[in-house]
């Protein structure tokens, strides 16, 4: 494993940036503006503020859209953790889990609207217990959960203003 990790390494600093500048440059055509270093899922890229433009990069964003949408995907079916660790094996890009959990903050969630007339409401609420492997703690959190006539089922999580105001 240890020839592979270190080819892929080499791969990801000196030939992937390389192509993707090559074929950014075809694409784009411009060295006009300020360079930022973008992190994408071929390695880190220098990026002029033109081709961030037409390339629709969010301002002060350092991660390219994919490789953001790749954590998001990541985090929402694991711990924080657990999304860098797989990032970092499955890309070769490290990404912390601080910087996961601030693209999840970051996002806003809308709530569905109900297309038909509310039949039938449950909601169910319990604690959750959260382990520390590392140090055997764990603690006890508060979870809601809501299913609307069979069709709607979110879960909220220490959150009970957002659960009443559900409309």
């Amino acid at each position: 494993m240890g020839p592979l990790k270190s080819v892929r390494r080499q791969m990801l600093e000196h030939v992937s940036p390389e192509v993707a500048l090559f074929l950014s440059q075809l694409a784009l055509l411009s060295t006009q503006g300020r360079v930022r270093t973008v992190k994408s899922l071929v390695g880190s890229l220098q990026i002029h503020s033109v081709q961030a433009q037409r390339l629709n990069l969010k301002a002060h964003s350092r991660l390219s859209g994919l490789l953001e949408k790749s954590c998001l995907q990541l985090s929402a079916k694991e711990s924080f953790q657990s999304a860098e660790a797989d990032i970092e094996m499955l890309t070769g890009i490290a990404v912390g889990h601080s910087t996961q959990q601030r693209l999840v903050h970051r996002q806003t969630f809308e709530l569905p609207r109900f297309k038909q007339p509310v039949s039938e409401v449950s909601i169910d609420g319990g604690k959750e217990r959260q382990r520390n492997l590392k140090d055997s703690s764990s603690a006890w959190r508060d979870y809601k959960a809501v299913r609307n006539g069979g069709i709607y089922y979110g879960g909220f999580f220490q959150d009970n203003p957002t659960l009443i105001d559900a409309s």
